[in-house]
């Protein structure tokens, strides 16, 4: 639909990811910047004769795959969100107060959660301005972060970040804030209390303030191999969670980013919310996600 509107000659090309949309030559490729996902091309800056800057490379093209990738993205948020509306997706607006309020029983960080995902998605680590966002204020919102900013051991991009995004994002809601005060930087303390995951001699001691739960979009999932994520639905043909976390989608340093996993319902480590907060529905919407979600697309 969106090629069929923009660009009507391109539609019926999407098997051929490498088919080019546009290129420098015309203003539509730098006049979409969302669709730059080769690495380095959001980051590089042009500047215009009468000193206007945008985005992307000189001899710079949009292909199929960047436009799939963008379009793909809004897929899979709408379908998060179509049970929110009382007919189709189309009659409700992201962030609005439709169907019965849908909206205000979902779990307030979320709404963070989301938000980061659509402004940051696609951006590796290692770029800006993920880079800065991870280091100045998923980072800086932990308990341990702080101390060490501005010396050799500074948290930065590189340092593991899932635990430190979940944080952040509770930290959005007054009410929220601080639910985990001591090792919120790290993923098994967003675990079970003194579970057989923390040491103590770490500072790590688990979520005191936080309980096991049944699952709903919104709950943090830990993983077994110390990572943490909210969870968002399931896919049910694959008998899978789906979540939305940050550090993951790949085990090289560098390449981790803010986007969906899965992993097979039963081997996570546990499912966490704050114990004030109330649960008003369990119902996880379904998704066709598969991403991997394993050991080896994280740290």
């Amino acid at each position: 639909m969106y090629l069929s509107v923009l660009n009507p000659k391109s539609t019926g090309l999407g098997s051929n990811e490498k088919a080019v949309l546009w290129d420098h030559n015309r203003n539509a490729y730098f006049n979409n910047p969302a669709f730059h996902k080769e690495e380095g091309e959001w980051e590089t800056i042009k500047k215009e004769i009468k000193g206007k800057k945008r985005r992307g490379f000189i001899n710079g093209k949009t292909y199929i795959w960047e436009v799939k990738m963008v379009v793909e993205g809004w897929y899979s948020r709408g379908v998060a969100k179509k049970n929110t509306c009382k007919k189709d997706a189309s009659t409700c607006e992201f962030g609005s107060n439709s169907a019965d309020g849908e909206d205000k029983k979902r779990a307030p960080w979320m709404k963070y959660a989301l938000q980061e995902y659509e402004t940051y998605k696609g951006i590796k680590e290692n770029q800006s301005p993920l880079k800065e966002r991870i280091t100045e204020h998923y980072h800086m919102s932990t308990t341990y972060a702080p101390a060490h900013y501005g010396t050799l051991k500074q948290w930065n991009h590189n340092t593991a970040w899932c635990a430190s995004l979940i944080n952040w994002c509770f930290n959005q809601v007054e009410e929220y804030k601080g639910i985990n005060t001591k090792g919120n930087g790290a993923a098994f303390d967003w675990g079970p209390y003194k579970s057989k995951k923390t040491s103590l001699k770490d500072g790590i001691d688990g979520w005191k303030d936080g309980e096991e739960t049944e699952p709903f979009v919104g709950a943090v999932i830990v993983l077994n191999y110390s990572h943490c994520a909210f969870i968002v639905g399931k896919n049910s043909k694959l008998n899978k969670y789906v979540y939305i976390g940050g550090n993951q989608g790949s085990g090289k340093s560098g390449t981790q980013q803010i986007k969906h996993g899965t992993v097979s319902i039963g081997k996570e480590f546990a499912i966490m919310k704050p114990k004030k907060f109330k649960v008003q529905s369990f119902d996880l919407p379904e998704m066709s996600e598969d991403a991997d979600g394993s050991y080896k697309s994280t740290r």
